[in-house]
């Protein structure tokens, strides 16, 4: 079986992500036995992505939902509610069913406030009505909080050793452990709140509440939204290290791929990334590049920026250097380049005549500007890695390490831009960055006072950072890094008057994409005996199958005061005004998910996640 290696380079810009911690009280085990059960028990259900963050603040509706599950009451859309403000949230009728209950208190304006994070006092305050309404049918009043909290001492929900402050904010992990220990109670009718609910759920419809998402003040993950690919991707890259990669790049070498396959291997790869009508993608590719030629040229510019500083720039290059600060004046300061390539390796079939065919050398030259190249087994490292290393500006200088392989399709993506308001270089000094690991580091802050568009929710804060021009920002995300609709929250970005703290960083990042492609959906195209790239080449042997072996992704970026340049790779080898009184503050020094976007298109280009500082 032979080899076929498609390579792609992207860059990336970062966005922001970090998730909001509750207080913890109570230790690992016991956090971990009281969410096992409450799961196993559907009561704490997690997020709609499979996910169970244990630290993340408890909301008004999760302590809804929970309690109403606790006590095994049904759904029912009854005559309504006195809140005002839960029409359309998730729990909306376990809130009506608590309320008929008077479980759940409100605010004196009429309000139940679904999105605000919960005290220890009120769901402690929530667990002992529920535990009176079991015995005695009524809910009853005490003195808030404290008389709740000594009822809980009392029936040993809590124990004084706790020291539970009941005005902090209470973690889903901790609040798992205080209704684990009310589930256990025994009632005046000998049983328990555990046993109720198992009779209740054997003889009674499964209530149907949805799962308690993560952040109910940011909306979930729109799969068949138009970066569904990148968001999916992302998914399965996440972890607790510095990541980024194109999912532009990555679905523009698909695409070229596609182009050659056929049958259920083509189906599986548009499928995947997302592209229900591969011609039309084709003719909107072409429209991207001719968007993104040309371009400020950065390389240039800082070439006679040194000569004029040397004093050996002639009257010629004295008048280009004007004309390139005058267009950076006028806001014309980005560069985005994209380049595509295909190459045939002679040495796999001596004497063959391997090479692509025209209907797909035509198709990969009209809309994605590709060349097409001949290389063997002396030079193919060197010639696909020098266009690598060229295409990137020296960023990423190598996709291939050997010469075994059959062809190769490389998709190169280069970004350098300057900010709109660039951060002053004075500005910048030492601070902690929290990482994803618990440790804290040292690390280059930058710092900015200004105008920007904002989005500020309970569990998410997202800024964008134009760059000059216009055209293309980066977004920084202060998220937990869950199934979150980034799309909604670009729609919901507002100026703001922001004081901006973000670290200086360079992330190198690189991995084999073999196996999230799969869990995305495409799946024989990496089967030696199931692949279908029959519109690929010509003159292969007839017992011999194309393949895609190994898929390799390479990225960079560096981000400073002035702006940011990235690029990435990925490698398929296959067989055969008034200023307010006080800004809004923005501090990205823990974990954050960070993006670079087309604005007028909408396309994500780079994506990734900044979780550790070196």
């Amino acid at each position: 079986m032979k080899k076929l290696i498609a390579s792609c380079l992207g860059i990336i810009m970062l966005f922001i992500s970090a998730a909001a911690a509750g207080n913890s009280y109570f230790d690992e085990n016991r956090t971990a036995a009281a969410v096992t059960e409450l799961k196993a028990l559907s009561i704490m259900q997690g997020d709609p992505d499979g996910s169970f963050r244990e630290g993340d603040t408890l909301s008004r509706a999760e302590m809804a939902a929970v309690i109403c599950r606790m006590g095994a009451y049904p759904d029912e859309k009854n005559e309504g509610s006195d809140f005002n403000d839960i029409s359309g949230c998730f729990a909306e009728h376990g809130i009506i069913a608590l309320s008929s209950r008077g479980i759940p208190h409100g605010y004196e304006d009429g309000s139940f406030r679904p999105d605000d994070s919960v005290t220890y006092g009120e769901f402690i305050a929530a667990l002992i009505r529920l535990y009176w309404y079991e015995n005695t049918g009524s809910a009853g009043i005490l003195d808030y909080p404290r008389g709740y909290m000594n009822e809980a001492e009392r029936l040993d929900l809590i124990s004084p050793a706790d020291v539970l402050n009941s005005n902090a904010y209470i973690s889903r992990g901790d609040a798992a452990v205080l209704a684990k220990n009310t589930l256990s109670q025994e009632l005046n009718n000998g049983k328990n709140l555990k046993n109720i609910i198992i009779e209740r759920i054997s003889s009674a419809e499964e209530p149907k509440m949805t799962p308690a998402p993560s952040a109910e003040s940011v909306p979930t993950f729109d799969p068949n939204g138009g970066n569904a690919f990148a968001y999916k991707l992302n998914a399965e890259l996440g972890s607790d290290k510095n990541y980024m990669f194109s999912p532009f790049s990555i679905k523009t070498a698909l695409a070229m791929a596609a182009n050659a396959a056929e049958d259920y291997t083509q189906s599986e790869i548009l499928d995947a990334v997302g592209i229900e009508d591969l011609s039309g993608f084709n003719r909107r590719t072409k429209a991207l590049l001719d968007r993104y030629a040309g371009g400020f040229d950065y390389d240039e510019y800082e070439r006679l920026a040194d000569k004029l500083m040397a004093g050996n720039a002639d009257d010629e290059e004295s008048d280009k250097y004007r004309e390139l600060e005058r267009q950076l004046r006028n806001g014309e300061g980005s560069e985005l380049s994209i380049a595509n390539s295909i190459w045939v390796n002679d040495s796999y079939y001596p004497g063959r005549n391997v090479r692509f065919s025209s209907d797909f050398e035509n198709i990969i030259r009209e809309y994605y500007g590709g060349t097409s190249e001949a290389v063997d087994s002396s030079d193919a490292v060197e010639r696909i890695n020098s266009w690598t290393s060229e295409k990137t500006h020296g960023k990423i200088s190598s996709v291939i390490g050997n010469s075994d392989f059959l062809a190769a399709l490389i998709n190169a993506v280069y970004f350098k831009a300057a900010w709109e308001n660039e951060f002053g270089e004075y500005a910048t000094d030492k601070g902690v960055f929290h990482n994803a690991n618990g440790k804290d580091s040292e690390t280059d802050f930058m710092h900015d006072t200004e105008y920007y568009n904002v989005y500020i929710a309970e569990n998410i804060s997202m800024i964008e950072l134009p760059y000059k021009g216009g055209n293309t920002a980066m977004y920084i995300s202060l998220d937990n890094g869950g199934a979150v609709d980034y799309e909604q929250c670009f729609k919901k970005l507002e100026p703001a008057y922001v004081r901006l703290t973000m670290p200086k960083f360079k992330i190198e990042y690189d991995c084999e994409l073999n196996g999230a492609l799969e869990r995305l959906g495409i799946s024989s195209a990496f089967s030696p005996v199931g692949a279908r790239f029959g519109k690929m080449l010509e003159n292969i042997p007839g017992t011999d199958n194309v393949y895609i072996q190994e898929t390799v992704h390479k990225t960079f970026i560096s981000v400073d005061e002035k702006g940011t340049e990235a690029a990435a790779v990925t490698g398929m080898m296959a067989g055969g005004s008034s200023l307010p009184s006080e800004p809004i503050e923005f501090t990205a020094d823990r974990p954050f998910t960070f993006m670079i976007r087309d604005i007028e298109t909408g396309e994500i280009l780079f994506m990734g996640r900044y979780s550790e500082a070196e």
